[in-house]
């Protein structure tokens, strides 16, 4: 996986803070999630960042670009969950689970 650490950028700048109203949440509850921020990373292009059943010690907040999630069917084709977009929270069942889903 290419992974590179990068300065940590304004929280007020993020793009997460604008979902924040659809959850019903407030600034403090997105300084409370900025507070658990650990470091901000680049990862290329084609990377996956996690893989079914791999443990999860991170939340994933996209900050550019897109993503997505899928899984391999028995085919061998792709099939895609979802579409992420600056601010979206990737893997937010991370708050409550240890692992990712299988």
């Amino acid at each position: 996986m290419s992974i590179v650490s990068t300065p940590i950028p304004d929280c007020d700048l993020c793009p997460f803070r604008t979902h924040l109203s659809y959850f019903g949440g407030s600034d403090g509850a997105a300084n409370e999630i900025a507070a658990l921020r650990k470091d901000v990373r680049t990862v290329a292009k084609r990377t996956d960042l996690y893989r079914e059943g791999d443990l999860w010690d991170h939340l994933y907040i996209l900050n550019k670009g897109w993503a997505f999630s899928y899984r391999v069917t028995n085919e061998g084709r792709r099939q895609i969950f979802n579409v992420f977009l600056p601010g979206d929270p990737v893997n937010v069942a991370a708050l409550r689970q240890d692992r990712a889903p299988t």
